[in-house]
């Protein structure tokens, strides 16, 4: 658990610092001050250096349990949101974080006032011809992250966005 939650720090850090050096690279040198570009700089340094930081970390963490070096490569814009491990802000793992060990991906998700250990499945149909247009598997319950990444599926399946959406869920 150490080595996914030091993981996922080094992914959301590595984000953070390169969020961090568009934005300094996206102020205009002829109509900013010398101050800022300065200060967005040393941001975007210091941003390098907790991102580089959290990648060693998370490298020592798997090379310590024995495993292979987690992927520490950024998320696709498409891909579905994903509930990682708890975990603290420097990236070891909470008192209280758990694992499925029968299914690794699976989470506990609340279903009607009970918990399931499970998923959340999206599904796009095109109601003209009944055909499925875009599916999406997640472990993180909410669905209203779900919409944009189901969005850019659709738009990659079917070469347009929909006209008309309908939304509609499983009621317990």
């Amino acid at each position: 658990m150490e080595a996914e939650t030091g993981a996922a720090a080094a992914r959301q850090r590595q984000q953070a610092a390169e969020e961090a050096r568009a934005k300094a690279a996206a102020v205009n040198k002829a109509d900013a001050m010398a101050a800022e570009q300065a200060e967005l700089a040393r941001k975007a340094e210091r941003a390098a250096a907790k991102a580089k930081a959290a990648r060693e970390k998370a490298n020592e963490a798997a090379e310590d349990a024995g495993l292979e070096p987690p992927d520490l490569e950024p998320v696709a814009c498409d891909a579905m949101p994903r509930r990682g491990l708890a975990r603290k802000a420097d990236g070891a793992p909470t008192k209280k974080t758990q694992r499925n060990f029968t299914d690794l991906d699976s989470h506990l998700m609340q279903s009607g006032g009970s918990y399931l250990q499970g998923y959340n499945c999206q599904l796009a149909v095109d109601s003209d011809h009944q055909v499925i247009v875009a599916v999406g598997v997640s472990n993180q319950p909410p669905d209203v992250e779900h919409l944009e990444p189901m969005l850019q599926r659709i738009t990659t399946t079917a070469d347009a966005l929909p006209e008309v959406m309908t939304l509609c869920g499983l009621l317990e």
